[in-house]
C-alpha cells in the first residue's frame, strides 16, 4: 500500500479521514458465462469510482460490511481474507444468488474521504485474489443473515489442477492426433514386469 503525495499530505494535516471499503467481483452469468462485474462498497449511495483509469459503479451496501484485518507476507503461501456482508441486502443477494462467483476474481480497495467535504481523497488497492467460498449463515433467534466471502490470494492459482489432468484420449486425439492417453483407461489392469530379461 502506497498512498499518493496528496493523500499523504492530507493525512499529515491530521484533519481526519473517513475510510470506506470497495469490493469488486468479476462474476459471471450462469449459462452463458458472460462477464457481469459487481461492485459493492460500505457507503449509502451508488457511486462511480475511477480504478486503474476505468470508471466502476459500486452499489451501496451500508448495513453490514466487515473486513477482517489484512495480513501481508512474502512467499508462496495461499493467504485468505474474510469479507462479511449482509446477505439480505438486495445487491449482495443478487451477487450471491444470481451469478457464478466461485473462483471469481476479486479486488478490494480502501477509499479515503474527507469527512468535511465528502470528497474522495484516494482509493488504494488492498487485496487481489479469488472467491474460494461464500457460505451463508443465520444467527440464532432470527438474527441477521450474512454471507462471508473467503477471498484467497492469487497464489491459489498454483494449487489448481491443470486442465491436462482431466483430458481423455478422445480429447487428446483431436489435438493433431495426440494418442498419449490411448491406454489410460486400462493401464492399471495390465501387469508390468520391471525385471531385466537375459
Amino acid at each position: 500500500m502506497s498512498w499518493s503525495v496528496s493523500a499523504q499530505n492530507h493525512l499529515l494535516g491530521r484533519v481526519g479521514v473517513q475510510p470506506r471499503w470497495l469490493l469488486w467481483v468479476e462474476a459471471k452469468v450462469p449459462g452463458t458465462l458472460a462477464a457481469a462485474p459487481v461492485g459493492l462498497w460500505n457507503g449509502g449511495d451508488d457511486l462511480t469510482f475511477t480504478i486503474d483509469g476505468s470508471p466502476r459503479v459500486y452499489n451501496g451496501a451500508l448495513s453490514t460490511f466487515d473486513v477482517e484485518p489484512i495480513t501481508y507476507g512474502t512467499g508462496l503461501d495461499v493467504r485468505s481474507l474474510r469479507v462479511t456482508l449482509a446477505a439480505n441486502a438486495p445487491e449482495t443477494e443478487d451477487l450471491v444468488r444470481g451469478y457464478l462467483i466461485r473462483l471469481a476474481q476479486v479486488e478490494l480497495h480502501l477509499a479515503l474521504f474527507d469527512p468535511m467535504t465528502d470528497a474522495l481523497i484516494e482509493a488504494d488497492p488492498m487485496w487481489r485474489g479469488f472467491i474460494n467460498r461464500a457460505p451463508l449463515s443465520t444467527s440464532a433467534q432470527g438474527g441477521a443473515e450474512t454471507v462471508s466471502f473467503e477471498i484467497v490470494s492469487q497464489m491459489r492459482l498454483l494449487a489448481l489442477p491443470g486442465p491436462q489432468l482431466k483430458k481423455t484420449d478422445a480429447a487428446q486425439s483431436r489435438r493433431g492426433g495426440d494418442r498419449f492417453r490411448r491406454h489410460g483407461s486400462v493401464a492399471g489392469e495390465i501387469p508390468v514386469s520391471w525385471m531385466k530379461k537375459e
